[in-house]
């Protein structure tokens, strides 16, 4: 764990981690935590569902305020069969931000991000994710630095935290980016039930903490994804957050 700060080190930090919220610890999680189990391969075959579906994807960050973060994105998906198991193909339908009046320039910039490179996805024939896009840029960086600097001149930070401030999310940017799409293996024939992973991590900026990632699943007929939901859990410099991932899959209306 991280060692101890002086009192201005600490109040610096504090100050950062306020304005950059959660996005500090949620993007330090590695992909991989609490992945599905290698027993998931599954002796029955998957029975993909026939006709047009909707996913939906629901994110919440707790900030460092107590404040949430909540981002909603639905994708009109297909699953099809093809050679090698079935091919998931699908279009962004649609984007909800709920996020606190100050983040609103930041919520805007997630609220126009086109979210491609997602699709397509190949899945083994027991229903498993395989093979993915390689990750592609789906930010405006420079509306998203816009953005990020009107947000920070309403902190109470130095100039000389905001560049830093600034910097920080910059590399956080381009870490999230080349982890793509770090959806679940078994996000559409999950292991029903639960499972639990804990981690020590490292942060960006150097300091070191704690992550429990806890997985929770349940399908529906032919084992296809019903509901799932990934919680985080951070601890860093006494502190304790939590980051809920949800995924839910319905026959289009």
């Amino acid at each position: 764990m991280s060692g101890r700060l002086s009192p201005g080190a600490a109040g610096n930090r504090r100050r950062l981690d306020r304005a950059l919220g959660m996005a500090l610890a949620a993007l330090a999680v590695p992909a991989g935590l609490a992945a599905a189990p290698a027993a998931q391969a599954q002796a029955a075959p998957f029975r993909a569902p026939a006709g047009p579906l909707v996913l939906t994807r629901e994110l919440r960050r707790t900030l460092a305020d107590g404040q949430q973060l909540v981002v909603r994105r639905r994708y009109h998906i297909q699953i099809s069969a093809s050679a090698a198991g079935f091919t998931v193909t699908g279009d962004l339908a649609g984007v909800e931000v709920e996020a606190p009046a100050a983040m609103a320039d930041l919520a805007e910039v997630e609220r126009q991000r086109p979210d491609t490179g997602l699709f397509p996805l190949e899945l083994d024939r027991s229903g498993l994710i395989v093979a993915r896009p390689a990750p592609t840029e789906t930010v405006e960086l420079g509306g998203a630095r816009k953005a990020m600097t009107a947000y920070l001149a309403r902190t109470d930070l130095t100039p000389a935290e905001r560049t830093a401030a600034l910097g920080m999310a910059a590399r956080l940017q381009a870490q999230g980016q080349a982890q793509g799409n770090a959806w679940p293996a078994d996000l559409f024939r999950p292991m029903p039930g639960e499972r639990r992973e804990q981690r020590e991590m490292t942060l960006p900026d150097g300091r070191s903490g704690q992550v429990t990632v806890t997985v929770a699943a349940s399908d529906g007929p032919g084992g296809v994804l019903e509901h799932m939901e990934r919680r985080v859990i951070t601890e860093l410099d006494g502190t304790e957050r939590l980051s809920l991932e949800r995924w839910s899959l319905a026959a289009a209306p």
